[in-house]
């Protein structure tokens, strides 16, 4: 016996499962409805009302209600496409092999980037285990392997049709799916609640942020300030030479439009770094911990507080607080203000900003450095709040990607395999 195989277990070519699993094709348990071609829906035949045409968009965005329509007299002719209670949706085309039930009862054709997978026996086949399944590493990739053997970057009928789907016996599946769909659950919950409080953060910031609300004991008129007024200090980076070796082989961190838009609030490492000799021979300098660093091209408006002390490249203007500035309000201000970068580049052809363009950017700001703080504060701990949020969303994340190894390979049983009964398709 192969020491590598445990009791009770198989070698199949997809890899080890428990022995009462069988091992299916695709097209045996279900049937695969690819997209009509692009042609076959012309733009004429588009309109504001009628038959919905869902797309791989719907799957990607987890809804159903944003749709394009096709007129109903030409919907009888793309009927072969037609939409079914409890399909499986699988994407085709640009983001390939994810999967999303339809569970309307609705009219409707699917997109030329959509294929349909019907069940054959929804009776001996769970579907919500199926769905599980057609999300699992192992089915994705097959997938991948499908995808790097054709020049064509797509999925059609005729090349998933032999994706092998391990199946467990029925009351296993039913099981399977039990677990998964709770955790999805508590997942899905926890995502509520982040958009919920999200929402409820945005609404705060614009009436604290504008001083359409006071806090209780705050008077006295807002001020008007520049940017620029607010800084000690407001200054781009540079870059050093790529060509020069030397200049990349240090430990000063070097700060790119990437590391902002990865960072959340906070800037405590960064991708790449350079030596002593690339910042002396280059216009990059040392910027010092708790200033603010903002994108002027590409993401334009991202913000940070860097917590290291780091060099940027020329994308990034540092702005140094005085200190009748609360840095944290400062902060959540030019974040909240995304509308005045948008306006200042409507205004020109190059779609950048520049410091002489962001120092020149005026602001409502509070008459006190400790009003400044206040609003601060509300405004930090709504973040905390809800970065716990994400974090045990994260946590439950990976408790569920650790289950789906575990149980959609057999490693571990919910029921005992000598009373399941494996279903014959």
């Amino acid at each position: 016996m192969n020491k590598h195989i445990p009791n009770g277990y198989k070698q199949t070519e997809i890899g080890i499962i428990p022995k009462d699993w069988e091992m299916k094709k695709l097209y045996e348990i279900a049937e695969i409805i690819t997209g009509p071609f692009g042609s076959s829906i012309k733009k004429e035949f588009l309109s504001n009302k009628g038959i919905p045409i869902y797309s791989a968009r719907n799957v990607l965005k987890k809804d159903f209600s944003k749709t394009e329509f096709i007129k109903t007299e030409h919907y009888k002719n793309l009927k072969a496409f037609k939409v079914k209670l409890n399909d499986i949706f699988i994407t085709t085309r640009g983001t390939i092999g994810k999967v999303r039930l339809f569970n309307k009862k609705k009219k409707g054709i699917i997109h030329s980037n959509l294929s349909i997978i019907r069940l054959k026996q929804i009776h001996k086949l769970h579907l919500e285990y199926l769905i599980f399944i057609l999300n699992d590493k192992k089915i994705h990739n097959q997938i991948n392997e499908i995808l790097s053997s054709t020049t064509i970057d797509a999925l059609y009928g005729s090349n998933i049709k032999n994706l092998l789907i391990p199946l467990p016996p029925l009351p296993e599946q039913q099981a399977i799916a039990s677990v998964l769909s709770g955790m999805d659950a508590l997942i899905e919950q926890l995502n509520k609640l982040i958009q919920k409080k999200t929402a409820i953060k945005k609404g705060t910031m614009q009436q604290l942020l504008t001083g359409q609300k006071r806090l209780p004991g705050f008077t006295g008129e807002w001020v008007r300030k520049k940017l620029g007024e607010v800084g000690i200090k407001l200054k781009a980076g540079g870059t050093p030479s790529k060509n020069i070796k030397q200049y990349w082989e240090g430990k000063i961190p070097f700060a790119t439009i990437e590391d902002l838009t990865n960072s959340g609030k906070y800037l405590y490492s960064t991708k790449n770094k350079i030596s002593e000799i690339g910042l002396t021979n280059s216009s990059a300098w040392l910027v010092p911990k708790n200033s603010l660093l903002i994108s002027m091209y590409a993401s334009l408006g991202e913000i940070v507080i860097n917590k290291i002390e780091t060099s940027t490249n020329q994308a990034i203007l540092t702005i140094i607080p005085k200190k009748n500035y609360d840095l944290n309000f400062l902060y959540y201000l030019i974040r909240n203000s995304k509308s005045k970068y948008e306006k200042l580049i409507s205004q020109t052809t190059q779609k950048n900003l520049n410091k002489n363009k962001l120092e020149n950017l005026k602001f409502l700001l509070p008459p006190t450095l400790k009003e400044q703080q206040a609003i601060a504060q509300i405004l930090s701990d709504m973040d905390k709040e809800i970065e716990a949020l994400e974090k045990l969303k994260r946590k439950y994340e990976n408790i569920k990607k650790g289950a789906m190894a575990l149980l959609l390979t057999g490693k571990v049983r919910l029921i005992n395999s000598q009373t399941a009964k494996t279903p014959s398709l």
